[in-house]
Formats: C-alpha cells, structure tokens, sequence
C-alpha cells in the first residue's frame, strides 16, 4: 500500500501530461465539478474506473425530477434485459425439446426401417418416404402393428388406414 499526499491547488497538469492512473485520478478530482459541462476528455476515458465515476457523478447532479426519469429508463432497461434473457432461456428450452422429439421420432423411424428390412426383405422407397411424414403416434402404433404385417402390401394398407 502506498500513500500519496496531493495538493490538489497545486496539481496543474493539463490533459496531454497526464501519463498514470494516479495523474488521471488526481486530475478528475481536482476538476470534477468542471466535466459535468465539458464532458470527459480522452485523458480520462482510458481509465473505466473514471468513467463510471463520472457517471456517477453526473447522476448524483441531476435533479429530484431528472433523476426520478433516469431511475426509470434504467429500471425500464433492466426489465428489458431480463425479459429477453427469460425469452432466450424458454426459446433453448422449446429447441431441446423440439430436437429430442424430432431424435426420438427419427430413432422409431429407423428402428421400423430395419425391422421391416429383416423381416420383409429391402424396404421400398415409397415406404420410406411415407414412414418419414408420420407422427409420432402414427409411428408407435404402426411398431405395435409391425409384427402382424408380413408384406409390404399390408404395411401400405397400414399407412393408407392412417
């Protein structure tokens, strides 16, 4: 820890000299009541610390009125912020579900393939286009119905039923 004793009358440097956090620091301090009309000089926005600062200092010189309106945008923009990421998370959340389902259902539709493929020999492409357009119900009752049916013909008649 270092201690610095700074007669801030005496600190005269101008924007151009300042070279350390501590000339920065100094020189905002010394001049605060100067920046709220003139705005922060570049000297001073290298350092992040200072220009929280300055916010900061800015909001605290505002009215009872002008503050109550900035509470409120920033209120208005954390409420924003929050909404958005809520929609975010539900909009992964349905996207998961969406991809299991759509895993899920594509499992099935592979399992059918190469049930009827050992059972009924190469499974025709009209078929398989047709399996690929059934729902997920469709294709759990066509698995319980797929040891009854022993020809293709019968699994059409199937997918024509449903």
């Amino acid at each position: 820890m270092r201690l610095y004793f700074v007669e801030m009358a005496k600190f005269n440097k101008d924007w151009p000299e300042l070279r350390t956090a501590l000339d920065r620091w100094i020189a905002f301090l010394n001049r605060a009541g100067q920046l709220g009309q003139e705005g922060l000089p570049e000297a001073l926005r290298v350092e992040p610390a200072i220009v929280k600062a300055a916010a900061e200092l800015e909001r605290i010189g505002l009215s009872a009125e002008e503050r109550e309106i900035y509470e409120a945008e920033v209120k208005a923009i954390m409420v924003d912020q929050i909404q958005l990421k809520d929609a975010e998370k539900r909009g992964i959340q349905i996207g998961v579900q969406q991809g299991v389902q759509q895993g899920v259902q594509q499992g099935v539709q592979q399992t059918l393939l190469r049930q009827m493929n050992r059972r009924m020999g190469l499974v025709p492409p009209a078929i398989a286009t047709k399996l690929s357009s059934l729902t997920a119900g469709d294709l759990d009752e066509l698995s319980d119905a797929i040891f009854d049916l022993n020809t293709y013909a019968e699994v059409e008649t199937w997918l024509t039923k449903h």
